[in-house]
């Protein structure tokens, strides 16, 4: 900025005006010498244009004048263009008030006084976007659905103790409001300032609620009368009354009077009741107990069972039962000593004609049951079981009894089949995996009698190896495709003959 005055210490006002025009950079005449006290002298020039300072401040967010000066004598006063070509050389071009600069401009030429820190152009700070939010219409223990909400999810708080509003079919629960996008803003060099993005909030809809065409009301909506929730981001309005999946129980939920003072009464409950069809077995007096013990205390009382349905009874399946022995023993433990013969595995099961083997006791068809809605529930009838009749085995008129017709071993073969055999084949050797061996008929051995086992049969016994040292006794024949080995040990009868190859 120019400098149009000056003060100087000198002896005399021609020194004054001489050093005071070389310092002001103008002659000697077009100076004015003013004395002041001490030897002090003012020095100013004659004629000089008004003086003009323009700053950028604040991060290029503001340019004032910091100094605008009349013109002295006959010097050229401070123009709007000067101020122009100023702020043009500081890259203004955003914000500039024209209408303040031509006022400061015109007051300074007209007063002749000067002007200080006159703003003259204006930065647009950004304006962030503002964040979506919901206004919920409903409270949890008459609180903000939201904290009550964070409270359960950090584990701060029982869930059963939470208070829930009773809300009708149609109510506004929430009301999202949308989020505002920025405004960007200016430095008054025309830098541009962007504005933070704005974040949207998303609402999960839960049962019984639904979403109005606006995108932004949600409403209930299914249920006549409910208990209005939010858990873990999801708006839901809960059914008082809970009915089980098989239809056999019906659990009501109460809740105290909130801030809507609304509560549950004995013709809602009813009503509820006649809408989900529910009429067999309902307890009204446990129903009148949940809604009294509710109001009473201020607590809600949950899933208390205020209907009860009669369970079908499945039928009992068929059972048969034998009369003989079907599975081989490990071996026959003596009474006496307690010792186990290993050998004694009671492999045959001798009958007698007209012995019971077998006996059948049917199914049953079971008890059907009655849905709280009052429908029937067929029982689920027991399992029945093949009881057959083989060779040489009666089976009564009703299908239950198996009788032997003969004298002979019981055979039980697969899906219940009984027999019974006059002879009997092994296809391996008599040895610990068969045991001894006692026939009433006859027995055809493929393998070998091992050392050591008893067989015995009350008709013939045919070897298809050979017997070796063991104690063989037979009513009929005895004929040994092999040999007979034998020593003091063993010993082979027969009431026929006997036969083999060597012995």
């Amino acid at each position: 900025m120019l400098r149009t005055s000056l003060t100087i210490s000198c002896d005399n006002d021609e020194r004054a005006r001489a050093e005071g025009a070389d310092r002001l950079g103008v002659r000697p005449d077009e100076v004015i010498v003013e004395p002041l006290d001490g030897g002090t002298y003012q020095v100013a020039m004659r004629n000089a244009p008004g003086q003009l300072e323009v700053v950028v401040l604040d991060g290029d967010m503001k340019a004032i004048i910091r100094r605008i000066t009349p013109p002295v004598g006959d010097g050229k006063p401070v123009t709007v263009r000067d101020v122009e070509q100023i702020l043009a050389q500081h890259n203004v071009v955003f914000g500039v008030n024209r209408e303040r600069i031509e006022q400061v401009v015109s007051e300074v030429a007209d007063s002749g006084i000067p002007q200080n820190d006159i703003p003259i152009a204006m930065g647009q700070p950004a304006k962030n976007g503002v964040h979506a939010r919901i206004e919920f219409r409903f409270r949890l223990n008459d609180d903000d659905p939201e904290v009550v909400a964070a409270a359960r999810r950090r584990g701060d708080l029982d869930p059963s103790t939470v208070i829930k509003e009773l809300v009708a079919e149609g109510d506004v629960l929430a009301v999202k409001i949308p989020p505002e996008d920025p405004v960007d803003g200016s430095t008054v060099t025309g830098e541009t300032l962007p504005g933070a993005e704005a974040r949207d909030r998303i609402l999960l809809i839960g049962a019984n609620v639904a979403l109005l065409e606006d995108g932004l009301t949600f409403v209930a909506k299914g249920v006549a009368t409910g208990y209005a929730d939010l858990e873990d981001g999801t708006l839901s309005v809960e059914a008082p009354l809970q009915v089980s999946n098989d239809q056999l129980s019906v659990r009501l939920s109460v809740h105290p009077p909130s801030r809507s003072k609304r509560m549950l009464t004995m013709e809602m409950v009813e009503k509820m009741l006649l809408n989900a069809g529910i009429t067999y077995g309902i307890d009204r007096s446990a129903i009148e107990q949940a809604l009294t013990l509710a109001a009473d205390n201020g607590n809600p009382v949950l899933h208390t069972p205020v209907a009860q349905g009669k369970p079908p009874r499945p039928g009992e399946d068929a059972q048969v039962r034998f009369e003989f022995q079907i599975e081989k023993t490990v071996g026959t433990v003596d009474q006496k000593s307690g010792v186990i013969d290993y050998k004694e595995r009671q492999t045959l099961q001798n009958v007698k004609p007209d012995q019971i083997l077998a006996v059948k006791t049917p199914a049953t068809d079971g008890e059907d049951g009655v849905s709280v809605c009052g429908e029937v529930i067929p029982a689920q009838p027991g399992a029945d079981q093949v009881l057959a009749a083989g060779e040489n085995v009666s089976i009564s008129d009703d299908g239950l009894v198996l009788t032997s017709q003969i004298e002979g071993v019981a055979v039980l073969t697969h899906h219940n089949k009984v027999a019974v055999a006059k002879q009997f084949k092994v296809p391996g050797d008599v040895d610990y995996s068969t045991g001894n061996l006692s026939m009433d008929g006859s027995l055809d051995i493929n393998g070998w009698i091992r050392a050591g086992f008893h067989v015995m049969a009350k008709n013939d016994i045919r070897v298809g190896g050979g017997i070796e040292d063991a104690y063989v006794q037979a009513g009929g024949h005895i004929s040994v495709k092999g040999g007979i080995i034998g020593s003091s040990e063993g010993e082979v009868r027969a009431g026929g003959d006997i036969t083999a190859r060597f012995i």
